[in-house]
């Protein structure tokens, strides 16, 4: 019994709406794709005045100078002024309520202290910061060990070089500072020969490892689905995807080992076989028909028995 595989893949040929030009699209996209390219859809758009273009700008008037400005729709209840100039000189003298016509809810010092105390508080304020320097200059002035050239820092830092060029020169040119380097690392970090047999976990696989924690690594599948069952999968396949036929020296990558009945835990000869990447994601979808389609396939060519129901019929053989 033969099973055709599903056109899913499909392209036909439209026109674009703007510049008419034919381009290829998949089947499912023939009632929604219009143009052939961003460009056109833009110049389209353009032209026939759609979002954004259809909306115009909103003419208001300065609060300052009181002449016209435009702005666009979304702006008209925020924008006030019409240039930095005019915003400048309407807020110039005057006070934070006369701007906003909102009650300041912090208060100045003159509202808590007074006037005389609020100015001792300034001059206090100021005489702390004198010759001191501004927060975003530095000038404490430092020499660099390997350029000697001077550079900007706060002690606090404790930098003794400008930049971590000079750093590294002075690693490679250094001998004495490089010994002391790894004399101090072999002291925090002592090292151990943990190579080859000296390691005490050599040799401890599965079971006997001290992180084994039951087969979780192979989750979501079983135990039995390892490299090992790949390979004799692949091998009995030659070495070919089942479905498009190519060949593994063509592949960038070894093939993989799809489940038919998409059962992960079901991992035996008669319900694997080797795909190429790209077949092995084009399977997802239909899965009712792929696995009719496979086992009807592997039934051919090795013999293996499956139900009408798709149920796998496995043979046991009497050693007496």
């Amino acid at each position: 019994m033969q099973i055709q595989k599903p056109q899913i893949l499909n392209r036909i040929k439209i026109s674009c709406e703007n510049c008419g030009n034919e381009f290829e699209v998949y089947n499912c996209r023939k009632d929604t794709a219009k143009f052939c390219s961003h460009k056109c859809f833009r110049i389209y758009r353009k032209e026939k005045k759609l979002y954004p273009y259809n909306k115009p700008p909103v003419l208001i008037f300065c609060k300052k100078c009181g002449g016209e400005f435009k702005v666009s729709k979304y702006r008209r209840d925020i924008a006030k002024f019409c240039s930095y100039n005019c915003s400048g000189n309407f807020r110039k003298g005057k006070t934070y309520e006369e701007i906003c016509g909102k009650v300041r809810k912090e208060k100045t010092y003159i509202e808590l202290y007074g006037k005389t105390k609020a100015e001792e508080i300034k001059e206090k304020m100021s005489n702390s910061h004198k010759g001191k320097p501004a927060w975003n200059d530095l000038g404490f002035k430092l020499k660099c060990k390997f350029c000697k050239e001077e550079f900007k820092s706060a002690p606090s830092n404790k930098r003794i070089f400008c930049s971590k060029k000079c750093f590294d020169n002075f690693q490679r040119s250094d001998k004495e500072y490089r010994k002391e380097s790894t004399e101090r690392m072999k002291k925090i970090r002592p090292t151990i020969n943990m190579k080859g047999k000296n390691n005490p976990q050599y040799g401890k696989i599965g079971e006997l490892a001290s992180n084994w924690q039951g087969g979780l690594s192979f989750e979501p599948y079983n135990k039995s689905f390892n490299n090992k069952f790949k390979r004799v999968i692949r091998k009995r396949d030659n070495q070919i995807c089942m479905l498009c036929g190519i060949h593994r020296e063509k592949l960038s990558q070894a093939l993989d080992v799809h489940h038919i009945n998409y059962d992960k835990l079901m991992s035996i000869p008669q319900n694997c076989i080797s795909l190429c990447r790209k077949c092995n994601t084009g399977v997802n979808g239909n899965r009712s028909h792929w696995t009719k389609f496979f086992q009807s396939l592997l039934a051919e060519r090795y013999g293996y028995q499956y139900s009408d129901s798709g149920e796998i019929i496995l043979e046991v053989k009497n050693e007496n």
